[in-house]
């Protein structure tokens, strides 16, 4: 499907913007209600990308100096007048849609201005033209002539060429929202109206079939249900025939027809009915509203907008991915995605106009840098430099685009990127739709509605239990039950819609980290705060960089939430399109939401891939709602978030003990050649074999880790032939049977397994201790040497295991992990945590 969008600039209460629809007659229909006062458009235009009306009023009418709204009269050019403060209040213009003049002092019409760019554009192009328009004169120009040159420029700049043709007729069509006259031009054969609409002009329109004469309704022009037409006479039933004469309204003159009108009157009459208000009909107390598609009049429920609404609320979903979301929810939905585009175009830019939801560019323009040449030395267009591009589902930016021509929109170089390629593609002709849900959203431009969407967000509150005592109802040791306490005493006010403001103390802290030892029990410290968020009546998400976590957290979420809908997201997962109270996903799920969850925890923030990933980060920064809770959970968090920590920009609970109260075992240094010496040499080192022997003898499973994919095989040989009685293994990111291996070291099938770091974290393997080879190694940062040391005492039944650290040097990771190791457990002393002292020592082997 080709996306190609209408680009138009408007101009209301003195300021011009430029927008683009997917809809145009949608826009229209739109701002006639705005004119009639049917809808609430923003004034300020600052919260928005567009400037929707850009002026310099702030949001109750008035101007930067308080001053209430005036009215300014146009010249015939468009230029403005001098303006008069008005004493009627900016309500009771906006009802009656009008303005003073400031010569006569009489009352006339307001009116809207649209300038609409005769060829549709690609979005990608569309897109950039609006955006350059705010960059370079957003607010700046209220001469109508120059507004449209500088229109043109923007265009121009955007497509990238010339745009030839003498006279702003030749490539835009001028369009008057309200004045007394015409509202709109009819749209027919790729134009947008049948000429001009001017001032207070008043033009008759030839309707066709035998309805001649001209219907003029004063006022707001509102149609209602049942009743009769009021004016010159009174007519009963349904309009059929030939209508004839001229009906005109007194004042508000009302137009009632008896009967259910279902879009297109009955009979001969066809064409086109036009008000000064907002032309909505209501028929029998429902609330429809349409707009004129050709000859046809079509109507648009406010409930199906709304349903559609709330299917898309809280996601980022490209155009297929909306339409499979739609097809997979309730009949009115799976109604409008089976209608294809046509149907599904003037719902979504209704929803946009309303602040349901914002429609985007997939890749989306941004502005450039300043050239560092310098102003003086280059012509204008290269000073501003080339837009660039930016994936505004992944966050990627320039660097990750490619390249190629489009079928879709015609480009020879239409951007995608490349950087989550995997997800579906995200193009720069693409539409992506965010869901929104949080009050006064906006679209790429500016729309404008606030109060619409908190229905949309109002959530599904559900039948859980307030929150009762912490330690009493899950079960947590008293190191689990503080950190829980802690996290509650951050999370609890911002779960709360009505308390999301700018907060204080701990509060104000944008993020809170649960810092955990390994082994501590992370899971069950955060069954509080979900408990909160469900109570509260929120969605709750948790997010972890790993497929195996996310399957194992499932059934034990479950469990502890039997009355909850959960929803796991992964590479394949059945339940993609389902909504929950409790999401639990991999972090690449996070690019198909915005906005969505109350309660946002991302469990191992420290692991690969969403340690060092600037994707997964920004993923997981636009999932929850402003103002909500967002909780990190760690045994080794980066060192940049422990300064973070000590500043006091993060809210911070530690634990420094496992559940079974137990210290956590010290590590003992032993130095050792590398592990490709030994390769080469084909020998061990009696220190190594010693201590396997030991740890073999007492029972314990061996975890022996090497940096090298290529080492662990080698070695493993190497192993066997020194210890013929004892089963080992090896296994790595690039073993097929990994899984197995692994079940089979669970099951003491194999006594010794030779690993990688892919087994650092999320296994835990009761009665072992842990080798690590090369500890002084690069690949081997203070985090991973504190999780590989993590796997060993894990179990209540052993909590002493032993932790070995070979190398041939004793570097500073070594140092900072058995610092820190030490450091927890003095914590734990100091705090009363532990069961008993711990019995290690650290101590230097030559």
């Amino acid at each position: 499907m080709k996306m190609k969008v209408q680009l138009y600039l408007v101009r209301a209460r003195g300021s011009w913007s430029v927008r683009w629809t997917l809809a145009m007659e949608v826009d229209l229909a739109y701002w006639e209600r705005v004119l009639a006062g049917k809808e609430w458009c923003e004034v300020s235009g600052e919260r928005n990308d567009g400037g929707l009306l850009g002026s310099d009023r702030q949001g109750d009418g008035r101007d930067k100096e308080g001053r209430s709204d005036l009215m300014v009269r146009e010249g015939a050019g468009g230029e403005k007048g001098e303006r008069s403060e008005v004493g009627t209040s900016e309500g009771d213009r906006r009802q009656k849609g009008s303005r003073i003049d400031t010569r006569t002092g009489e009352e006339e019409r307001a009116e809207i201005v649209l300038h609409v760019w005769r060829t549709l554009l690609p979005l990608g192009l569309a897109e950039e033209a609006a955006a350059r328009w705010k960059t370079e004169n957003g607010g700046r120009i209220a001469e109508e002539l120059a507004a449209v040159r500088a229109f043109r420029k923007v265009v121009q700049a955007a497509v990238g060429f010339e745009i030839r043709g003498k006279g702003e007729e030749n490539w835009t069509e001028r369009v008057v929202v309200g004045g007394g006259g015409l509202r709109r031009g009819l749209r027919g054969a790729g134009r947008l109206g049948q000429g001009h609409i001017r001032g207070n002009e008043r033009e008759q329109v030839q309707v066709q079939g035998l309805v001649q004469g001209q219907v003029q309704v004063q006022g707001q022009g509102e149609a209602q249900g049942q009743g009769q037409v009021q004016g010159q006479g009174q007519v009963q039933g349904q309009v059929q025939g030939l209508v004839q004469g001229q009906v005109q309204g007194q004042g508000q003159g009302q137009r009632q027809v008896q009967g259910r009108v279902q879009g297109q009157v009955q009979g001969l009459v066809q064409g086109q009915v036009q008000g000064q208000g907002q032309g909505q009909v209501q028929v029998q107390g429902q609330s429809e509203w349409g707009y004129f598609e050709g000859e046809n009049y079509r109507v648009i429920d406010d409930g199906l907008v709304q349903a559609i609404a709330d299917r898309l609320q809280g996601r980022a979903a490209l155009l297929s991915e909306a339409q499979e979301l739609l097809a997979a929810g309730p009949p009115a939905c799976r109604a409008v995605a089976a209608g294809g585009w046509s149907a599904l175009a003037p719902a979504l830019q209704w929803a946009a106009l309303r602040g349901l939801v914002r429609l985007r560019c997939a890749v989306a323009p941004q502005q450039p840098a300043a050239s560092p040449l310098g102003r003086l030395l280059l012509p204008a267009p290269m000073r501003r430099g080339r837009w660039l591009r930016r994936c505004m589902r992944c966050g990627s930016g320039e660097a990750r685009m490619n390249r190629t021509a489009c079928a879709a929109c015609g480009s020879s170089a239409c951007a995608y990127c490349e950087a989550c390629l995997t997800m579906g593609r995200s193009r720069e002709c693409g539409l992506l739709i965010l869901g929104g849900g949080m009050a006064g959203l906006a679209d790429a431009q500016g729309a404008a509605m606030p109060g619409a969407a908190p229905a949309v967000a109002a959530a599904s509150a559900h039948s859980v239990h307030a929150p009762t005592a912490v330690a009493a109802r899950w079960g947590l040791s008293p190191a689990q039950q503080a950190a829980a306490e802690a996290a509650l005493r951050y999370a609890r006010p911002r779960l709360t819609t009505a308390s999301r403001q700018p907060l204080t103390n701990v509060a104000s802290q944008l993020q809170f980290l649960i810092w955990a030892v390994t082994g501590a029990g992370k899971t069950e410290m955060v069954f509080p705060l979900i408990e909160a968020a469900l109570a509260a009546g929120g969605r709750a998400l948790i997010a972890t960089p790993r497929r195996d976590v996310v399957l194992e957290l499932d059934p034990r979420i479950r469990r502890a939430f039997p009355a909850a809908d959960v929803v796991t997201l992964y590479g394949g997962s059945e339940q993609r399109w389902e909504d929950g109270d409790i999401t639990i996903a991999t972090t690449h799920q996070l690019f198909r939401f915005q906005e969505r969850f109350d309660l946002v925890i991302i469990d191992e923030l420290d692991a690969f891939p969403y340690h060092g990933d600037e994707r997964l980060h920004y993923a997981a920064a636009k999932v929850g709602v402003p103002g909500g809770a967002i909780i990190l959970l760690s045994a080794t968090p980066p060192r940049a978030m422990q300064r973070d920590v000590r500043r006091g920009k993060v809210g911070c609970a530690r634990v420094p003990v496992r559940f079974h109260r137990h210290p956590l075992p010290v590590p003992l240094q032993t130095r050792m050649p590398r592990v490709s010496e030994l390769l080469t040499k084909r020998k061990l080192p009696r220190p190594l074999l010693a201590r396997l022997a030991a740890s073999l003898t007492r029972g314990a499973q061996c975890f022996v880790f090497v940096q090298q994919i290529r080492h662990a095989e080698p070695l493993a040989q190497l192993l066997r032939a020194a210890l013929p009685d004892i089963s080992i293994g090896a296994t790595s990111s690039k073993d097929a049977e990994r899984a197995q291996r692994v079940q089979a070291f669970r099951n003491r099938e194999i006594r010794v397994l030779v690993t990688t770091t892919i087994l650092e974290r999320g296994v835990t393997v009761p009665f072992s201790d842990v080798f690590i080879l090369d500890a002084d190694g690069k690949l081997f940062d203070e985090s991973s040497l504190v999780q590989m040391a993590g796997r060993a005492g894990r179990s209540a039944d052993d909590p002493n295991g032993r932790v070995y650290f070979f190398a041939s040097t004793s570097s500073q990771s070594q140092r900072r992990a058995i610092a820190q190791i030490r450091s927890m457990n003095r914590e734990a002393k100091r705090n009363g945590y532990l069961l008993q002292p711990n019995p290690t020592t650290h101590r230097q082997e030559g």
